[in-house]
């Protein structure tokens, strides 16, 4: 008996494809993501706390950690994962993420007042059709000067993302298991 996710894209986590935050060539330009990033990003499919499905799509954000030190990188992949069967999904990137929430504050672009808010505006790369997981979006990057806690979500409506506790301490934490 198959015990994968129902909502798993036929063939397994495309841990090694395009759809994961590709690292380009050595001594090409890198924009803003690590190996590491692209670590979190391919443990998409054993992440525990998805966003909600609603009418066949999800967001979801990720971190290495819930905790770190004042003044430590906390790092935030965004997934999009398009369940409902048949749909365009934009894969190439990294596109600009907008919609992100800090302390339910708007921490950068907002979103596009349109019916898709999740299509980009300007956009001129190959498509693949759902289901799918798109994870190449830019990396969001937060500093906290001051020990504290702090909620990251990433708002696209009507879609709403999981949402990641941030813990920062004097000395900092350990990467999640």
């Amino acid at each position: 008996m198959d015990e994968r996710d129902p909502h798993q894209p036929p063939g397994g986590p495309p841990g090694d494809t395009d759809l994961f935050l590709p690292l380009p060539p050595a001594g090409a330009p890198r924009d803003n993501v690590t190996a590491e990033d692209q670590e979190v990003a391919k443990g998409y499919f054993d992440w525990e706390d998805k966003g909600p499905i609603h009418d066949g799509m999800r967001l979801t954000v990720m971190s290495r950690s819930t905790t770190y030190g004042v003044g430590d990188e906390v790092r935030v992949i965004h997934a999009l994962e398009v369940v409902a069967p048949g749909r365009a999904v934009y894969i190439m990137g990294p596109k600009p993420v907008v919609g992100t929430y800090l302390d339910d504050r708007l921490a950068s672009p907002p979103p596009p007042d349109v019916e898709d808010p999740w299509i980009p505006l300007d956009y001129d790369g190959a498509t693949t059709t759902s289901p799918a997981i798109d994870c190449n979006y830019e990396v969001s990057v937060f500093r906290f000067d001051e020990p504290g806690e702090h909620r990251i979500e990433w708002r696209l409506p009507p879609l709403r993302s999981n949402g990641i506790s941030i813990r920062v301490t004097p000395s900092g934490g350990e990467p999640r298991p």
